[in-house]
């Protein structure tokens, strides 16, 4: 009985830390081109500025900035591609400031992830 619970245990433990680990619902990519683009539509025109993608999956994206982002209006990714749609809309989830005048965007795509997108990240553009 005591080697039972003992057993037990140590599988809770095992699977409370597996799950600790991996939360994630769709795993990440290494990105061949991190570079993008962060827009939004305000003052009666689309503006934008240059992003760095520190990390890239299907459902979102973690950006590195050298600007404070909006926060008024909504924000939309994209890359210089033939192979992309254009731009992504995004649900910001939280913008941090890293010091140093970096600021780091965590956000998710409002739809799913173009394929044409996920190409040019992940695999580099070709214009």
């Amino acid at each position: 009985m005591h080697k039972r619970s003992r057993l037990n245990h140590l599988q809770s433990r095992t699977f409370k830390f597996m799950r600790a680990v991996e939360k994630r619902v769709a795993p990440r990519y290494e990105c061949e081109h991190p570079w993008a683009l962060l827009g939004w539509n305000g003052g009666g025109s689309f503006q934008s500025r240059p992003a760095l993608i520190v990390d890239f999956s299907l459902t979102g994206v973690k950006l590195e900035l050298d600007w404070m982002p909006p926060t008024k209006f909504p924000l939309y990714v994209g890359v210089d591609s033939k192979e992309s749609a254009g731009w992504l809309p995004l649900k910001t989830i939280a913008c941090e400031d890293k010091g140093s005048g970096k600021y780091e965007l965590r956000a998710t795509f409002n739809e799913p992830c173009d394929y044409g997108f996920f190409k040019a990240v992940v695999y580099g553009i070709e214009n």
